[in-house]
């Protein structure tokens, strides 16, 4: 907001038409007004803030606030008061004015935006007013050089608080926090009335008391998981110092060796399990204990493998040879070997599996092998 001009009519001792243009210059934006105590000061910061605000908003010390107009108009029966606010505001210009009549007790309001030298009138002033400036952040920006002294005064850290909460828009959520505890101690008294027999408040009570629960519940798991992570970095460190050490590394990396089979047994496990809901006629081939944790063959009764393979790509890599014969199409010679048929051997896959693998990608995986399943139509023979 950049205040052009002020035009005072009869207000207060402000006898006539006065006017006092602000300067616009960009390298001296400051208008001062210097006059003895008593001249009008103050006076003219109240005649902007009786335009914006009428008499509810005028500082402290303004005298009989009801009696705009100036004596010696009314001495000459004129009973007209008026002030204009010319200024400009987000780069449009505006004229809000307010004027009274107090032998007949009228007040008019309005507020014009000036385009292309034309004034159109806004619906709502006061409301216009307020979006540009709020009422209750007004008094930080037009004060007496008095008030400012106390309002910055170290003592008044109260003040300064209040100032910034209004300036930054605290006061809004802070009513508003308010009137939900009020109406949350009102809906709380109604829902406790509902029954005679109090079971209404009985559900509030434990409602309450699990709500609290539930707080303590999340607390304790935040500090477990910090406790967690502790533990974990923890046991990395150590682990680490093994690995490092002579006389223990042979051990360490049979430990890892163990935990990675463990690992594979049960990533295979599950991926088989998974697929076996999908497609319930799947075998195993081989033994299911006495095999190697990373590698799965499995036969699918009716479906020619390399076909199966075929429509299982780009998602799937998988093989219906030897592990020593990757990139073979026939079909495995240790199939043939244990005695399978060669129908049999062509309708087996081997899968295989690493530890970094994740039990999310077991799942998707099985999820495109049974799409591929279904697009299949099982064969009745092959030899």
């Amino acid at each position: 907001m950049h205040l052009k001009k002020i035009t005072l009519y009869n207000f207060r001792q402000f006898y006539g038409k006065q006017e006092i243009l602000f300067s616009d210059d960009p390298n001296k934006n400051v208008t001062m007004i210097h006059a003895e105590n008593g001249v009008g000061k103050t006076t003219l910061l109240n005649a902007l803030l009786w335009c914006f605000y009428n008499k509810n908003n005028l500082t402290a010390r303004f005298e009989s606030p009801d009696k705009i107009v100036s004596n010696q108009a009314i001495e000459e029966d004129d009973f007209e008061a008026s002030v204009e606010v010319w200024f400009e505001h987000n780069n449009n210009e505006y004229l809000v004015s307010r004027k009274i009549n107090e032998k007949f007790s009228e007040e008019y309001f309005e507020a014009n935006s000036i385009e292309n030298g034309n004034f159109v009138k806004l619906q709502n002033p006061a409301v216009f007013v307020e979006s540009v400036i709020p009422k209750e952040m007004s008094r930080y920006f037009f004060f007496d050089g008095e008030y400012a002294e106390s309002f910055s005064s170290k003592k008044n850290k109260s003040v300064v608080r209040a100032a910034v909460e209004s300036m930054l828009g605290c006061n809004t959520a802070i009513q508003a926090t308010s009137d939900l505890e009020a109406i949350k101690k009102a809906l709380e008294k109604e829902i406790a009335g509902l029954t005679k027999d109090n079971q209404s408040e009985l559900l509030q009570k434990q409602i309450d008391k699990l709500e609290k629960l539930t707080e303590s519940e999340e607390a304790e798991i935040i500090v477990l998981e910090q406790n967690l992570e502790v533990t974990e970095t923890a046991i990395n460190e150590i682990q680490e110092k093994l690995r490092n050490s002579e006389g223990a590394q042979d051990i360490q990396l049979e430990r890892e060796r163990l935990e990675n089979e463990k690992k594979l047994k049960c990533l295979s496990t599950n991926f088989f399990n998974k697929l076996k809901e999908k497609i319930p006629n799947l075998e195993i081939i081989g033994s299911k204990e006495y095999r190697h944790p990373g590698n799965l063959n499995i036969r699918f009764p009716g479906i020619n493998a390399q076909d199966f393979l075929q429509t299982m790509q780009p998602y799937i890599a998988a093989s219906t040879g030897s592990a020593c014969n990757s990139g073979n199409e026939e079909p495995s010679y240790v199939l043939d070997a244990i005695g399978l048929t060669a129908v049999a051997a062509a309708e087996c896959i081997r899968f295989s599996f690493g530890v970094d693998q994740s039990k999310e990608e077991i799942i998707k995986a099985t999820e495109k092998i049974f799409i591929a399943h279904q697009k299949l139509e099982p064969i009745t023979n092959y030899l």
